[in-house]
């Protein structure tokens, strides 16, 4: 019953991907009271820079991390992905962002996960 979900009727075909989008950091330095960043996602305030495992700007880590979870610190274009802007309700989304595949064991997919959403 390979590739079968539990249930052993439905079967599980392909991966999972998550996409994230985040405004600049910079925007969020000035947090008097609150620890809560209250700007508003645009395309003009998108981040679009690479960071470490973690959302650190540092270059070089003593830990080792898989390319995976490597490449979805590093920014993609809609280009890139294929992807296209999405309309919400009260806002447009870019097409590209920060992209993680979920593909592995359970226990790398929530290690990886833990350092990714941080």
């Amino acid at each position: 019953m390979n590739g079968f979900i539990n249930d052993k009727s439905n079967r599980l075909i392909g991966w999972g991907t998550m996409r994230q989008l985040r405004i600049k950091s910079d925007l969020c330095s000035s947090q008097l009271i609150l620890s809560i960043c209250e700007n508003d996602y645009s395309f003009s305030n998108e981040e679009k820079g690479s960071f470490q495992p973690g959302w650190l700007n540092e270059t070089t880590r003593e830990e080792e991390y898989s390319s995976s979870i490597l490449k979805s610190f590093e920014y993609e274009t809609s280009d890139e992905l294929g992807t296209y802007v999405s309309i919400g309700e009260f806002v447009r989304y870019s097409g590209g962002g920060y992209v993680y595949q979920f593909r592995g064991s359970l226990s790398d997919l929530q290690s990886n996960i833990s350092d990714f959403i941080n």
